[in-house]
């Protein structure tokens, strides 16, 4: 088979003109009866603008959290749910002539995809779109409102739930802390009230305290060696039989009750040191008392000593039971020894029990500071989870607001009328020009003289043009003659 050139094409479209027409011409008046009778569907959209928050999130940071593309995506689920969408279906009537030829979850699946929800692209996503196709323009619009009103309220509920659920949860959460923070405190309180004496921080008191018992517990031994001294000297005056001078039976001096009262204030202030500080009350008074009493002591010292001096000489004592007051004497000073050696046994296990009670503490105290720690971070969040609640009620955190109101389409957005009348011309011209390269190859007729020298090998003497008496010659002898078409045959050119 030959191989056709350009020109050749254009020839077999001339010749077969109007086997390309026709078709074209059909399809355009089948497709303008399709654009007529077809249902008209109508689109109406909306623009929504994410109003940011009008209060600065330096002063008042929002608990609401993620992206603006997630959160659409959360309401666009809610926004085509059965739920909302079987309201809306039921408050414009729509679909009433599907009603009994479709179920009603396909009802509201053919209403999903007629709703379109895109974002506004930019850098940050600040505004988006609701569009909503259907048959009449009015209910169209009016249902696209009516979306982004559910979009907005949506919006609104979603973020007061999740303002209410923080708010919530971090209260609930403070509650708890709360409730470990105060069995903390009593733990420590109970911790120190047990081990009172021996905590950490009474290492000095208890050390003073132990100088103290031991100064006591040194003049108490110089007591007892003088008075068995004594006792000695008086059993050895007996066995001579010697008078005993009663100075020595009763003691070098006499002993004044004062100092015994001044003893027992210094033991009382001792005890009261180990326990509290120095600004307690008590402590202050004994001081008081201690300070007045020496005082007092010193004054009269010299005056004893005078009226010692010139008092008359007492009689000696008789042999007979001259040890009895010194036995007494050295019975209480060994029983005030006992009972200062047990202080300072009490005072020397507080000691050693202090870097024992200072670790347990510290473990406490580190549990306390943990939960402490916790806890104010936990109440800071908890009160800016409040603030955030009010200003989401108040409608001053970040909102959707209508831009551009729906639009009454008064267009047809489907069918497309344009399209549909391009579609129709195509596949007429792709029909017709099917139909002549069905023509063009079953006809077997020559047209040009090149055709014929290609057949029998001879050259063409000439060509006679076409004219309009040949072509009625060539018409009632039952052969088609073609422009430019040469009028002898075969064997004519024999």
């Amino acid at each position: 088979m030959k191989t056709l050139t350009p020109h050749d094409y254009i020839e077999i479209a001339y010749r077969y003109r109007w086997w390309l027409v026709i078709p074209m011409v059909a399809g355009l008046a089948v497709a303008a009866g399709l654009a007529y009778l077809l249902p008209k569907s109508y689109k109406s959209s909306t623009l929504i603008f994410v109003d940011p928050q009008k209060v600065p999130e330096e002063y008042v940071r929002t608990t609401v959290t993620g992206s603006i593309e997630d959160r659409l995506s959360t309401i666009r689920q809610q926004l085509l749910s059965r739920t909302l969408l079987q309201r809306t279906i039921d408050e414009f009537h729509l679909y009433q002539d599907s009603e009994g030829k479709l179920a009603n979850e396909e009802i509201i699946d053919a209403m999903r995809k007629q709703i379109t929800i895109e974002t506004v692209q930019g850098r940050n996503v600040d505004a988006f779109t609701i569009s909503f196709v259907g048959s009449d323009p009015t209910t169209t619009m009016n249902v696209t409102n009516r979306l982004a009103s559910l979009f907005i309220e949506e919006n609104l509920k979603i973020r007061e739930q999740l303002v209410e659920g923080t708010t919530d949860f971090l209260n609930t959460e403070r509650k708890q802390l709360k409730a470990k923070l105060e069995s903390l405190e009593q733990g420590i309180s109970n911790y120190k009230q047990r081990h009172m004496g021996a905590l950490p921080g009474q290492l000095d008191a208890n050390l003073r305290t132990l100088d103290r018992l031991q100064l006591k517990l040194q003049s108490l031994n110089t007591s007892l060696r003088e008075a068995e001294q004594r006792r000695m000297l008086l059993t050895q005056l007996q066995n001579e039989g010697s008078d005993i001078p009663a100075s020595i039976s009763s003691g070098s001096t006499l002993r004044d009750p004062r100092a015994d009262q001044l003893w027992a204030l210094q033991r009382h202030l001792t005890e009261l040191q180990a326990e509290y500080t120095d600004n307690y009350p008590d402590i202050a008074i004994t001081k008081e008392k201690i300070a007045r009493l020496e005082a007092e002591l010193k004054a009269t010292a010299p005056a004893t000593n005078t009226q010692e001096t010139a008092a008359p000489r007492r009689p000696a004592v008789k042999p007979a039971n001259t040890t009895a007051p010194i036995d007494q004497e050295l019975q209480q000073l060994q029983t005030d020894k006992e009972a200062v050696l047990d202080q300072i046994k009490v005072y020397e296990e507080r000691v050693e029990e202090i870097p024992k009670r200072e670790q347990e503490l510290a473990s406490l105290m580190r549990d306390y500071d943990n939960t402490k720690s916790s806890y104010d971070s936990l109440s800071n969040k908890a009160e800016n989870a409040t603030i955030s609640e009010n200003l989401e009620k108040r409608q001053k955190g970040e909102q959707f607001r209508i831009l551009d109101p729906a639009n009454l389409p008064e267009k047809p957005f489907k069918p497309n009328i344009p399209i549909v009348m391009v579609i129709g011309v195509l596949i007429g011209a792709g029909v017709g020009v099917g139909l002549i390269f069905v023509r063009e190859n079953l006809d077997t007729s020559i047209k040009k003289a090149s055709e014929l020298e290609e057949e029998f090998g001879l050259p063409v003497l000439g060509v006679i043009p076409q004219t309009d008496a040949l072509r009625k010659i060539g018409t009632l002898n039952g052969s088609t003659i073609h422009p430019r078409q040469p009028l002898s045959t075969k064997g004519d050119l024999s």
